[in-house]
């Protein structure tokens, strides 16, 4: 989606992660120097720890934003629900949501499902409202 793109520059996604890094390098430099002199096993923990959890939590947030975007937009919200919906059906080696940079796509349709009525409110309020019954047949 589109949207959900847009929404992770608008969130400030990239600069959260480089600020992120230098920090989470700092860290697996110490944890090396103490415990691992190859660095490999604080990687995987910083990795495990951190950076896949925070990189989740802007997956999710860049999906609120996005959602929001597309319906003041004049976009159907609930199409993001079929899309995700479409994209579990066809995830057939999707690994574990801890092991991954982005939720399950069965989590992102629990959440945009929680965030729906927001989003349909915020459809209906937006200038596109009056122009939203055409193009149905009835």
């Amino acid at each position: 989606m589109l949207g959900h793109e847009i929404a992770h520059n608008v969130a400030h996604h990239a600069a959260e992660k480089m600020s992120s890094y230098f920090v989470a390098s700092a860290l697996i430099y110490v944890l090396a120097y103490f415990f691992d002199i190859s660095g490999n096993l604080s990687n995987i923990l910083i990795q495990l720890g951190s950076a896949l959890p925070n990189s989740r939590k802007q997956e999710t947030e860049a999906d609120f934003i996005g959602l929001r975007m597309m319906a003041r937009a004049c976009y159907n919200p609930d199409e993001a629900i079929q899309f995700w919906e479409r994209m579990e059906r066809s995830a057939q080696f999707e690994p574990p949501q801890l092991l991954s940079t982005h939720p399950s796509s069965h989590n992102r349709v629990q959440k945009l499902q929680e965030w729906l009525p927001e989003a349909r409110d915020q459809r209906e309020m937006s200038e596109c409202s009056s122009t939203m019954h055409l193009g149905k047949l009835e």
